[in-house]
Order: C-alpha cells, then structure tokens, then sequence
C-alpha cells in the first residue's frame, strides 16, 4: 500500500485502506468513550438499498504484537470514528474504511485526540471520558517526572518544570488524574469505589442512576480532595504519597456512604427518570429507592456533603489526627484513619441517611428537597424552615450529625 506523507512534516506517516471488519479492535487507550444512542441516528443514515456515504474515515493506529522472522505483527486499534463503525456493521457490512497511522508516537496521538474532543470539539468527550484520557496523560507525564534526576520532586515543581504555555493545560490533567483515581482506584492492594456504579458516566436522555457526575465534583471533589499542585515533598521510593492517603480515604467514604445509601436500596431497573412524578401518578416505588433517590439530589447532596466535611474535620482534630495547617489549606484527608475513627464517621453517615426527612410525606418538603436553588434545600436541612415555617422539629444541624444530645 502507498505510504502517505504528513504534507505538515510531522512523523505520522499513514496509510488509506479497507480492512475486514474482524481485523479492526477498539482502542480503549485513546478513546475509551462507550457507544451511545446517536449510534441509531447513524445505523439508519448507512441503511437502505441505497445508502448514504460515510464522509469521514475511521481513524486507526496500529500496536505490534510480535515479531517472527522479520515479519511484525501488528493489531489495527480504531479510536476515532467508532460510532460510524458500529453503524456500518449493524448494517451487516463487512469491510471498513481506514486511515491508519504507521508511524509517530503514540501518547502524542493521544494528547492530539484529547484535545481534538475538549478543546477544539464539536461534540465534547463526556467528563468522565475526558477525565480518563486526561489522567492517562497526565499519568504518564508524571511518572516519567518522578523517574527523572533531581533530589527534590513535588506536583508543583512538576508543573512548573513545564513550559510556560503547556502548564494549564496540565494542571487540567492533573485535576482530571486525581477524579479518575478516585472513581476507579489502581493503587496496589486498593479497593473498588463501591459508589462508582452509581454515578453516570455518560450522557442519556433518561436518568438511569441517581448521580450525576456534575454532582460526584461539587461533593466529594470540592470538599474532600485538595485539588492543587502541592509543594509537599514527594519521595518516589516510599508507599507514603499524601496522594494515595487521600484517595484511599475519600474510597473509602464513599464506599460507606453507598453502602448505608444505595446498594440493595437504589434499583437501577426503576432508575431516577422522573420519580416525583411517577409517584404522583400513583406508580409504587420502594421506599428505599425513594430515599436514596432523595438523599442525592443534586442539592440537597451538596448540603449534607459540605456539612459532613466539616463534622469529619472537627473530629479528626480533636483526635488529633489532622494538623491545623492541613485544615486551614484543605487537606482534610491527608492524615491515616484507623478503625475507630471509621466507626465514627460511619455514625455520621448513618445519621444523615436515616433521618426522617428523605421519606417525607409531605409536599413542599419533597418540592425544597428536589429544588434547584441551594439556599432553599440548606434552610430546609440545616434549619428545618422552608422560608419562616417552621417544618422539620430536628433538622441536619452539625450537632445532630456528630451525635451530641442537647
């Protein structure tokens, strides 16, 4: 086959060609995005007697495998154009168009793919999808820094050993690296996020489960993880990475509060596609799945988290766990728990998902647990009001949740 020059210069030599369809693999590396329902729009453009054109090629890379008496190997991994694929073979077509690149490095394809659906995007990657490919990027960078000369290393000096124009883009990466950590932990001997398959991680016209990814960033992201490149010394030869302390901690919250919360609770088949209205209609639905329904709209979720937070930071000070400077800055789960002080905040969780206000019976309680302005879900949790009215006798103040009687 001709070998096609890059006319810009760059190293991406490349070839155009049809492939059987059962030599061609998905490329979850550069794109891990799953595919989703605009694929029927797509299956019905390429169907017919007499069908419409696909207009793009797939875009493809190729990965070796072996080598054998000279000949290498290779596997055709598609990561651009997936979509047009899948729709060409529900069609039961054999063959698919490619333009696959033969040469140049591959986190570069990666970086450009990246940036191809974020910055420069028609239509964007998915955060979630992003988040994974911006902490694979970053990832790389990272580790290839830690391994490098030099006696002092930090994420700090990582970013600004950058050059000047490349170190917000990073700093994106970074915040993308530490989500993805946490939602789908690598660490040796680390444990799933057992919340993980309850937060959405694609778009879908119907809420199948009960939290968005938008919500998983303002909560846990926002109050738990200190989202900065730190200054904190790094030492590649120890297990000791504040980073790894801090992902194994907020694991670990939100694995209890999704067992307190959703798991046997939230049924997925029911989803959380207008629950409110289902009710009203008469449709019986599980208390328990109403409940955690509830307990995670996305504002009343923002509350109750953000008061949490400050009840988990009071506790660990006073057990003298917390150092107030890492207070002060954020770093509320840069310090080791043990099991007792687990137990605690197990209590605190269960406090607030058992309170009498998530299975309401009441009207315009459910209206302010389900509203869409935060200043009327904090009176209403925090204070028992809704306005002046006085509607909840004990409502979610930081005293009920750390368990003092008054």
């Amino acid at each position: 086959m001709p070998i096609l020059k890059d006319p810009t210069g760059t190293e991406f030599d490349s070839i155009f060609t049809v492939l059987p369809a059962h030599h061609v693999f998905h490329d979850s590396e550069l794109n891990p995005r799953p595919i989703g329902e605009n694929v029927v729009k797509l299956i019905e453009e390429f169907y017919s007697e007499d069908p419409n054109p696909q207009l793009h090629v797939c875009l493809c890379r190729m990965e070796e495998i072996e080598t054998e008496n000279g000949w290498k190997t290779v596997k055709v991994l598609l990561f651009d154009g997936q979509h047009k694929a899948v729709a060409q073979l529900y069609n039961e077509r054999k063959y698919l168009i490619l333009r696959i690149f033969i040469k140049g490095d591959k986190e570069k394809l990666k970086e450009t793919n990246w940036r191809a659906h974020t910055e420069l995007r028609q239509i964007e990657f998915f955060k979630s999808i992003a988040a994974r490919v911006g902490s694979g990027i970053f990832a790389e960078r990272f580790k290839k820094y830690l391994e490098s000369a030099g006696d002092y290393k930090s994420e700090a000096a990582f970013i600004n050993s950058l050059p000047y124009t490349e170190r917000q883009k990073m700093k994106k990466k970074f915040v993308q690296w530490l989500k993805h950590g946490i939602l789908y932990p690598k660490d040796p001997e680390a444990e799933d996020n057992k919340m993980t398959p309850f937060i959405e991680s694609e778009k879908t016209r119907k809420r199948g489960k009960p939290i968005s990814y938008d919500a998983f960033e303002k909560t846990f992201i926002k109050h738990f993880v200190y989202t900065k490149p730190a200054e904190d010394r790094i030492d590649p030869n120890t297990e000791e990475y504040f980073r790894i302390i801090e992902r194994t901690n907020v694991v670990k919250l939100m694995s209890i509060i999704a067992e307190k919360a959703l798991i046997n609770k939230f049924d997925e088949k029911i989803g959380a596609y207008k629950i409110e209205e289902r009710l009203r209609k008469g449709e019986n639905i599980p208390e328990m799945h109403v409940k955690a329904f509830r307990i995670f709209r996305p504002k009343a979720f923002e509350v109750w988290c953000k008061l949490l937070r400050d009840c988990i930071e009071v506790f660990l000070k006073t057990r003298g766990k917390l150092p107030d400077t890492y207070a002060e800055e954020g770093k509320i789960f840069w310090c080791k728990l043990d099991e007792s002080d687990w137990k605690e905040i197990e209590k605190m969780i269960e406090r607030i998902v058992n309170h009498n206000i998530w299975l309401s019976r009441k009207l315009e309680i459910i209206d302010a647990i389900n509203s869409t302005r935060k200043e009327v879900v904090q009176r209403l949790l925090l204070e028992g009001k809704i306005g002046d009215e006085k509607v909840v006798d004990t409502p979610l103040t930081f005293q009920y949740v750390m368990g003092v009687r008054s």
